[in-house]
């Protein structure tokens, strides 16, 4: 995730802890999408100390832990349909 998503989800995270952000990465050829979580305590609280705007670096967390992780609670049915228009 970008630090911009860090930031943007730390504001979902931070009032819902069960919030999970999907961020859609069409140009990475390895994976398409990913589901994630900030790790809590750690990069929860490495996001709140942040005061940097736009792209930036963040340090690790202090318990060693990443900033964020992958979902493993979330579950995917490929057989659903689902669609998502960028109306920008």
């Amino acid at each position: 995730m970008s630090s911009v998503d860090l930031h943007t989800h730390y504001s979902y995270q931070v009032m819902v802890p069960e919030a999970f952000a999907i961020v859609v990465a069409p140009t990475d050829s390895s994976k398409s999408h990913g589901i994630f979580k900030l790790t809590d305590p750690g990069g929860m609280e490495v996001l709140r100390s942040c005061s940097g705007t736009g792209f930036h670096p963040h340090k690790e967390p202090e318990d060693g832990n990443p900033v964020y992780e992958h979902c493993s609670n979330v579950y995917k049915n490929s057989n659903l349909r689902f669609e998502i228009f960028d109306l920008r």
